[in-house]
């Protein structure tokens, strides 16, 4: 049996956490919470389509799944401001490499990979 105490609410981790991710560069970010999300309508329909098909490990168009992700790493990394389209002042999801995104993926579980 475990000797560690269970987490108090007053220290529930509530906040980004810090991701070094393997460019080198650094965000904070939220773990995705797509039961909220979708009750509260802030998913849209098709990334919701894509959760549900991998959850249910149905066959889905790599653009969907590209699309889906992306929609969900902008939605979770609070800094810098990740955006689906270029807007000054923002880092477009497209920019970042490949690596950094699948790595983002693990840390944050997002599980379409």
């Amino acid at each position: 049996m475990s000797k560690r105490a269970a987490t108090k609410p007053a220290d529930w981790p509530r906040g980004p956490v810090e991701i070094g991710l393997p460019s080198g560069a650094f965000v904070r970010a939220y773990r995705p919470n797509l039961f909220t999300w979708q009750k509260t309508g802030q998913i849209p329909d098709e990334v919701w389509a894509c959760i549900v098909a991998s959850a249910r490990d149905e066959e889905i168009e790599l653009a969907d799944k590209v699309a889906a992700i992306n929609w969900i790493i902008c939605k979770c990394v609070a800094e810098p401001e990740i955006t689906i389209v270029p807007r000054e002042g923002c880092l477009c999801v497209d920019e970042i490499d490949d690596l950094d995104r699948e790595y983002l993926m693990t840390m944050l579980g997002i599980g379409l990979g």
